[in-house]
């Protein structure tokens, strides 16, 4: 049997046009911003380092900053103090080896899903024949290859943010940030989406760095957990944990787990006793 040549990012670099995985470091970042009201600190002081394909799962209080981090690691912002590289390259704009999805699919309406899928790599020039072997591949991976001749309209709000998962995934980017991208999905679908997520996130061996507001969620994909302090957002826990890795049990087995439960429920405590620091 034949290794998928789109799993393997380090291996097939050279020939498919595919990054390198990379380490993230951020160093000591913070970032401020004027208003009509004098200047804001968003964020203080952050230091973290993301390996490749690890799965950061960040949570904290309303207005703590989360945004705003994800935002300066897709290159959206530049540090106001401090420094961000990936590998050896600072990060001072946005990049195809950082893939962002956003709490709404924000599709191309005039474009069929495979088209919007294909956008990425079209732009990059790339070969045709590659460009079809990306859309089929990536829609399979998602499981809409049925769907790749409709208009995005014609499908569901979960159906949408799996394509718009896919688009990014054809640029085979080191990170695949995402901002909320099942905060505004009905309980049940985002349940199979957190699933589906943990294929992809096997299959493709990115490393995410992933916004939500439920630390439940947080758990259950993450390798690591940042919780983070009210404004200026500050780093006041990085957690490890594992359960994404479980392969071997179902879903509502792990969410049922006690050790699963404890770990939610300190990162809960963490996430209330943040909006009281200083």
């Amino acid at each position: 049997m034949t290794s998928n040549p789109l799993s393997r990012k380090s291996e097939t670099a050279s020939t498919s046009g595919v990054t390198p995985a990379k380490r993230l470091v951020i160093d000591d970042v913070s970032f401020s911003y004027e208003t009509r009201d004098g200047l804001v600190e968003a964020l203080a002081k952050i230091a973290l380092t993301i390996e490749p394909g690890e799965f950061i799962c960040c949570v904290g209080p309303s207005g703590c900053g989360k945004t705003t981090l994800l935002h300066l690691i897709a290159g959206f912002l530049t540090p106001t103090t401090g420094t961000m590289t990936l590998g050896a390259t600072p990060v001072r704009q946005p990049g195809p080896d950082r893939g962002v999805v956003f709490q709404q699919p924000t599709l191309y309406p005039w474009m069929t899903v495979a088209d919007n899928v294909a956008f990425g790599p079209r732009m990059r020039h790339l070969p045709k024949e590659e460009q079809r072997r990306r859309v089929d591949h990536y829609l399979q991976l998602v499981g809409l290859q049925a769907f790749a001749q409709r208009a995005p309209y014609e499908l569901s709000g979960g159906m949408q943010q799996r394509v718009a998962i896919a688009r990014v995934l054809a640029n085979d980017p080191t990170f695949l940030l995402m901002d909320e991208p099942f905060g505004a999905l009905d309980a049940l679908t985002r349940e199979r989406l957190q699933e589906e997520l943990l294929k992809i996130w096997r299959a493709t061996r990115s490393a995410v760095f992933f916004i939500t507001h439920s630390a439940e969620e947080a758990v259950f994909l993450a390798t690591r957990v940042i919780v983070m302090s009210a404004r200026p957002g500050r780093i006041l826990l990085d957690r490890k944990v594992g359960f994404s890795r479980r392969v071997g049990m179902k879903p509502r087995e792990i969410r049922a787990d006690q050790e699963f439960i404890a770990v939610r429920e300190e990162i809960i405590e963490r996430i209330y006793s943040s909006e009281e620091t200083p």
